[in-house]
């Protein structure tokens, strides 16, 4: 017996929670007895209609070859679109079946990129080098589908590798907001996504010897200390100390906006920073007005887990910090969360990945 939240997702259909939505913070609570059946929980699933471009698939583990068991999902994984000429990056984070969407990709070609926690990163289409990667032509109101990825485990450590890039110097010095910055060690690559302020952090690193590649729309591809992987310079981890590379400078691009570029809204939500984290994370808003406003925190299931902010604040930029906690003081486990902000009548969503 208990309360439960319900959703329904099929291929080519936009998932929704009972009854009936997008966002688990306003899904139906289903209350269920003991020795008893709860009827007419129904699902209408709309079908799934491109805006712009769309890839999709399913990110899993690497299959045992000796085994005849289905692949295992991978919950919480990045995936990150790539485009090979100037434009945005975009990425999603995987559901607990291991699917993921990217929409809104403007017309081009894109690599398409996969990393989990515990797991060694690569391109699609099974290569660890960006430059073999498969290229996926995108045309308008289309989706790609079964971009999948079957990752190997890999081990997992106690370092972090941070920093913070940026492009220009003196008056024209910029931060670079989400390039992807890549470690590439002894047992493939991972990777981190720079946030609003240029910063990036690549956490749960084994101890060993990496080198550092910095790619992203509008900039040239950049390794830290050289021209090529073979003379970047390599970073050690050992001795239990994280390590900071500080201020990567990298080399801008000219590039050609279209007409179809997206110009952001005055009410923006950021990914938070870093993601995955542990313990702590920070989430930047912008309000295009003043008035009341709610930040809270969502487990997977739609269950409300903290409340951080939860009064009238002014137009500008806020930021706020969640410490992994719930609105009783515990700690809460790794997962999948959803931090929800709502203000003047608006709301948006971001998936948040606690890994400890």
């Amino acid at each position: 017996s208990g309360e439960y939240f319900a959703y329904a997702n099929q291929k080519g259909y936009d998932g929704k929670f009972y009854d009936g939505v997008d966002d688990p913070a306003e899904a139906t609570a289903i209350r269920v007895k003991e020795n008893a059946t709860v009827s007419g929980v129904d699902f209408y699933l709309p079908q799934f209609v491109t805006a712009l471009g769309t890839i999709s698939g399913v990110v899993t583990e690497e299959p045992d070859t000796l085994s005849e068991q289905a692949p295992t999902p991978i919950g919480g994984a990045f995936v990150i679109a790539i485009p090979t000429t100037g434009g945005p990056s975009h990425f999603d984070v995987t559901d607990p079946f291991g699917n993921y969407r990217i929409t809104r990709l403007l017309r081009g070609n894109y690599i398409v990129f996969s990393w989990a926690p515990g797991h060694t990163g690569e391109f699609f289409d099974n290569v660890q080098n960006w430059q073999r990667a498969t290229r996926i032509m995108i045309v308008e109101d289309a989706e790609v589908e079964n971009i999948n990825f079957a990752l190997a485990e890999t081990e997992q450590g106690p370092y972090t590798i941070r920093g913070r890039i940026h492009a220009g110097e003196g008056q024209q010095k910029r931060q670079i907001v989400n390039a992807i910055v890549f470690a590439i060690g002894e047992r493939g690559m991972v990777a981190g996504i720079t946030d609003a302020e240029g910063r990036f952090a690549i956490s749960d690193l084994p101890a060993g010897n990496y080198k550092i590649l910095v790619e992203g729309a509008g900039i040239q591809s950049s390794y830290l200390g050289g021209t090529n992987e073979n003379d970047a310079q390599t970073l050690a981890l050992e001795d239990g100390v994280a390590l900071d590379i500080g201020e990567m400078a990298v080399q801008a691009t000219t590039t050609t906006v279209g007409d179809n570029a997206e110009v952001p809204s005055e009410f923006l939500l950021h990914q938070n920073y870093p993601n995955p984290f542990n313990p702590e994370t920070t989430v930047k808003f912008t309000l295009a007005k003043n008035g009341k406003t709610v930040v809270q925190v969502f487990n997977i299931l739609g269950q409300h887990v903290k409340t951080l902010v939860d009064q009238n604040l002014e137009a500008g930029t806020h930021t706020v910090h969640w410490q992994g906690i719930d609105s009783f003081g515990r700690i809460v486990s790794s997962g999948l969360y959803v931090l929800q902000l709502r203000s003047s009548g608006q709301a948006a969503t971001i998936r948040m990945v606690l890994l400890k």
